[in-house]
């Protein structure tokens, strides 16, 4: 007769267990957490890229169909300006330009409208629009149209792009070959370049858009 022996767990043994499986438990929630805090990285660079892509993309669709200041049939814009009415971040630049939206749902904001660029005083970037003034009502106000290109934007900086002169009257903006920080009304010219600087928590992006409707050409010497 075989007499089988009851097998016990003794108070060490289960201690021993109790202490893997914190051990264990300790492992996963401590990789748990560092997916997770990667995720919320991921996701913020991911939202960053998106945005800086979009206003890239964006401005770089509408500053080569600004309007030329030869084209007598448009109304022609192309200054930068401050505050005058409480739009913008104290101490922040604007740029106002007229440009082609082309075809849009909203017949009012088609075509030549003018455009202002500014940082809100929620620091956001917008792309404010008006209809051409030449299609204005003489009795309400024209209709405005924002457009958030980014969030979270410290500041502003234009620079303008004058290229150097190949005759003496080709044009009298100065200095010459050089990257001017205002663009003035009186100036009624398009510079050859944009830069535009955002300050975004602390980081500097940069974006430069050629503008092709001026007449202030780049001359490349062979």
């Amino acid at each position: 007769m075989i007499i089988k022996r009851r097998q016990s767990v003794t108070l060490i043994e289960v201690l021993i267990s109790m202490a893997l499986t914190m051990v264990l438990l300790s492992v996963m929630t401590y990789f748990y957490q560092d997916i997770s805090q990667l995720n919320v990285e991921y996701e913020k660079l991911r939202k960053e890229g998106f945005q800086f892509t979009y206003v890239e993309n964006r401005l770089a669709d509408i500053f080569p169909k600004t309007v030329s200041p030869t084209d007598k049939k448009k109304d022609f814009a192309f200054f930068t300006t401050g505050d005058s009415n409480g739009l913008l971040k104290i101490g922040q630049p604007s740029l106002i330009f007229a440009f082609d939206s082309g075809v849009v749902l909203d017949k009012e904001f088609a075509n030549h409208v003018i455009g202002r660029l500014f940082i809100s005083k929620e620091n956001q970037l917008i792309l404010a629009t008006w209809p051409s003034p030449k299609r204005w009502d003489s009795v309400k106000a024209p209709q405005m149209k924002k457009e958030i290109l980014m969030d979270n934007v410290n500041s502003i900086h234009f620079e303008f792009y004058v290229p150097p002169g190949k005759l003496a009257n080709e044009h009298t903006i100065e200095p010459k070959n050089a990257w001017h920080k205002e663009w003035k009304q009186d100036y009624q010219k398009l510079p050859a370049m944009v830069r535009m600087v955002l300050t975004r928590q602390e980081k500097a992006m940069t974006f430069i858009f050629p503008i092709p409707a001026s007449d202030l050409v780049i001359h490349y010497d062979q």
